[in-house]
C-alpha cells in the first residue's frame, strides 16, 4: 500500500510539471496598428464607440477558470438612440493548423468567452476547434439593449481550459490573430434633441458665421462645453480630427482643409449637446482677398531692405512702412505709414469721417487684423482694486482676467462680475453707454460717457473677433523690441496670475510700441525710446499723458506704460489714471473695399 501510494504521487508530480509548463502564445491584433488604438465601429445610422483596448499581457496555461487566461478589455458607448444593440464579432485572420506532427490550436480545450462586465450578460463562448482561417465568429446578436450615451465595458476572456484534460504540449507557441469588431444598431427613433441654445458672436448677438476661402473659421455656442456631444454639417457627423473645441462656452474652430472641402452656399450647422442642439447656417462663399491678405501682399510682392537691431535681423519694406517682426508677424513701422483705417461706423454704407472713427492697423497676426484707436478715450485705472476689495496691496491689481479696465471694455462673457465692482466700468465702451468708471487709487471712481465714443452698433461688435491674448511680462523696460515680444508670450507674471486670457478688446503691448518705431532710423532699446524715434503709435499713446500697455511686471501692481516723452517705463502702479486707447483684430474674414491706408483716404471695410 505504501509502495502504490508513492507511484501515486510520482505520477501526479509528473502530471504537474506538464500542464503548469505547458504555454501558448497568442498575438493579438486589430485593425489599428497598435493593441492601444482605436478600433474602428461600423455603425448603423448614427455613432457608436469601441475605444480603448485593455491587455493585462497574461500567457496561456491551461487554468480551471476563464479569470485566469488572458483578459482584453474594450469600452463601447452608443450615441445614436434612445436604445440599441449591439453585435459582437471575432473575426479569425489567422490560427496554427494541425499537421502531421502537431496539434496547433484547433482543439477544443482553447476556448473563448465574451461578456459584458457592465451588465453581467455573456454574449457566448466556445471554443476553436472547428474554426479555419478567415472565420466570423458572431456573438449573440441582439442580446441585449445599451442605453444612450452610457459607457459599457466588455470582456473578452481567452483560456486553455486544464480541465478537460489532455492539453497538447505541442500547443506551446503556436501563435493566433484576430479582430473583435462591433455593430451597434438603433432599435427606436433616434434622439432629436431640440433647440436649446444659439450660435452667438461672444457678446449675446447671434450671427451666422461665414467663411471666405482662407484659414480656419470659428463659431460658438452658448451650450456648456461639458455637454458636447457632436458636429454635424448638412446632418453628417464631422469628423473630430476636422476641428478643434475650446471652452466658451462651447468653441467649434474648423480647420482650413475642411472648410474647403465644403461646396460654396448655405450649409446646415448643428452642434449637438446631450440636452439640446445648436442650429445654425456655415456659409462658404467664393475666397475673397480679405483686409489680412491685401495688406501681406503689399509686403510679400516688394522688395525689402535688411536692417540690424539688437543682433537680430529684420526686412524692411520701405515702400509701404512694413516690416517682419521675430514672430513673423507683419507690421507697419515709422513717422507716418498709411495704415489708417475706417472702423466703428455709425452707417458702413458710407464711411466717411463723419460716420466713422480712425483707427489705426498696428499688422497682420495669425491671419487677423489688429487695430488700435488713433486716440485716447480717456484716463481711467488699469485697475485700482485695494486690499478690502481683493488686490494684494492698496496699489491695484496686474492681473488682466480680472481688471476693471477690462471689464471696462469687453463684454460681460468675458468676466465675472464681482461685487466689489459695485456695478461700475461694468462693459460701458462696450456698450456705448455712460456711468462710473475707476480711476485712481483705492477704488475711486469718476463718471464717464461712451455714448459717443463706445462700440456704437452689432455690426462693429460682430467684427471683433475673438482671440486669445499672452499676458507674459517682465521686469525692465532696458529691453529691444525682439526681447520684450517673448517675453510677452513666456511665463513670467506674478505668483498666481494667468498667461494667457481670451476675449475681444485689450491694448497694446510694449512689443506693438517698440516695433512701431523705426529701428533704421532708432537703435535704442524701449527705455531710451523718445520722440525722435520715429513712432506713429507714440502720436497716440505718449503725446499728452502716460498711455496705458498691456504688458506687466512681475510685482503684484505694476504695469507697463509710454511717458510722454516717448520712452517706456515698466514699473507704474496699476491704480494711476493713464490714457487707455482700445486694441482689438478684426474678424478675418473682412476685406478691404476702398481706400489707399492714407490719413486722407483710409482704408474702408467690406462689411
Amino acid at each position: 500500500m505504501k509502495k502504490k501510494n508513492i507511484i501515486l504521487l510520482i505520477i501526479a508530480i509528473v502530471m504537474f510539471i506538464l500542464v503548469g509548463s505547458t504555454m501558448a502564445y497568442f498575438g493579438w491584433s486589430s485593425s489599428a496598428e497598435n493593441k492601444d488604438q482605436l478600433v474602428d465601429v461600423t455603425v448603423a445610422g448614427g455613432t457608436g464607440s469601441c475605444d480603448k483596448l485593455e491587455d493585462n499581457q497574461k500567457l496561456l496555461y491551461p487554468t480551471s477558470t476563464r479569470e485566469k487566461g488572458r483578459i482584453l478589455k474594450v469600452t463601447t458607448k452608443q450615441q445614436m438612440a434612445a436604445n440599441a444593440t449591439i453585435t459582437w464579432n471575432l473575426v479569425v485572420n489567422s490560427i496554427n493548423e494541425p499537421t502531421l506532427s502537431t496539434t496547433g490550436l484547433k482543439h477544443k480545450s482553447f476556448k473563448y468567452e465574451l461578456v459584458n462586465d457592465t451588465t453581467g450578460v455573456s454574449y457566448g463562448t466556445g471554443s476553436f476547434e472547428n474554426v479555419t482561417n478567415g472565420t466570423s465568429i458572431t456573438l449573440s446578436t441582439d442580446k441585449e439593449t445599451l442605453d444612450y450615451n452610457t459607457e459599457y465595458t466588455f470582456i473578452l476572456y481567452l483560456w486553455i481550459d486544464g480541465t478537460i484534460g489532455n492539453n497538447p504540449l505541442d500547443m506551446t507557441n503556436q501563435p493566433y490573430n484576430f479582430d473583435l469588431n462591433c455593430n451597434i444598431t438603433g432599435t427606436s427613433t433616434k434622439i432629436v434633441p431640440t433647440d436649446a441654445y444659439e450660435l452667438t458672436n461672444g457678446d449675446g448677438t447671434t450671427y451666422t458665421p461665414t467663411y471666405t476661402g482662407s484659414g480656419t473659421k470659428a463659431v460658438r455656442s452658448t451650450a456648456p462645453l461639458n455637454k458636447f456631444r457632436e458636429v454635424r454639417v448638412d446632418d453628417t457627423v464631422v469628423d473630430s480630427s476636422n476641428y478643434t473645441i475650446t471652452e466658451g462656452s462651447t468653441i467649434i474652430t474648423f480647420k482650413e482643409s475642411y472648410l474647403k472641402s465644403l461646396s460654396v452656399g448655405d450649409h446646415t450647422l448643428k452642434i449637438v449637446s446631450t440636452d439640446g442642439l445648436t442650429s445654425g447656417i456655415l456659409t462658404i462663399k467664393e475666397p475673397v482677398i480679405t483686409a489680412a491678405i491685401y495688406i501681406s501682399n503689399l509686403y510679400n510682392n516688394s522688395s525689402t531692405t535688411p536692417v540690424q537691431n539688437n543682433g537680430t535681423t529684420y526686412q524692411y519694406d520701405t515702400s509701404h512702412s512694413l516690416m517682419k517682426d521675430v514672430g513673423d508677424n507683419i507690421r507697419y513701422y515709422g513717422a507716418s505709414p498709411n495704415n489708417y483705417i475706417y472702423f466703428n461706423c455709425s452707417d458702413y454704407t458710407n464711411q466717411s469721417s463723419s460716420t466713422c472713427e480712425t483707427w489705426r492697423i498696428i499688422g497682420i497676426f495669425d491671419g487677423k487684423v489688429k487695430i488700435m484707436k488713433n486716440e485716447i478715450i480717456g484716463s481711467y485705472s488699469w485697475d485700482n482694486k485695494d486690499t478690502s476689495t481683493g488686490a494684494e496691496t492698496d496699489f491695484g491689481k496686474n492681473d488682466w482676467t480680472t481688471a476693471r479696465l477690462m471689464k471696462l471694455l469687453n463684454p460681460s462673457d468675458y468676466y465675472t462680475v464681482d461685487s466689489n465692482d459695485s456695478g461700475n466700468g461694468q462693459s460701458l465702451y462696450y456698450n456705448s453707454q455712460s456711468g462710473t468708471c475707476f480711476s485712481d487709487s483705492n477704488n475711486a471712481t469718476k463718471s464717464c460717457d461712451f455714448t459717443s465714443t463706445g462700440i456704437k452698433n452689432d455690426i462693429t461688435r460682430n467684427m471683433i473677433a475673438e482671440v486669445t491674448w499672452n499676458l507674459g511680462g517682465w521686469d525692465t523696460e532696458r529691453v529691444y523690441p525682439d526681447t520684450i515680444y517673448e517675453k510677452e508670450r513666456g511665463t513670467t507674471v506674478y505668483s498666481g496670475r494667468l498667461t494667457t486670457w481670451t476675449g475681444k478688446i485689450a491694448l497694446p503691448y510694449a512689443s506693438d510700441y517698440g516695433y512701431a518705431a523705426d529701428l533704421s532710423k532708432f537703435t535704442q532699446n524701449l527705455y531710451n525710446y523718445g520722440t525722435e524715434s520715429n513712432n506713429w503709435m507714440y502720436n497716440i499713446l505718449g503725446t499728452s499723458s502716460y498711455g496705458w500697455l498691456l504688458t506687466t511686471q512681475t510685482e503684484e501692481s505694476a504695469v507697463w506704460a509710454v511717458k510722454p516723452f516717448g520712452n517706456v517705463r515698466s514699473g507704474y502702479v496699476s491704480y494711476k489714471a493713464y490714457g487707455v486707447t482700445p486694441v482689438l483684430f478684426l474678424s478675418p474674414e473682412l476685406s478691404i473695399e476702398s481706400g489707399d491706408g492714407s490719413s486722407t483716404n483710409p482704408y474702408r471695410l467690406s462689411v
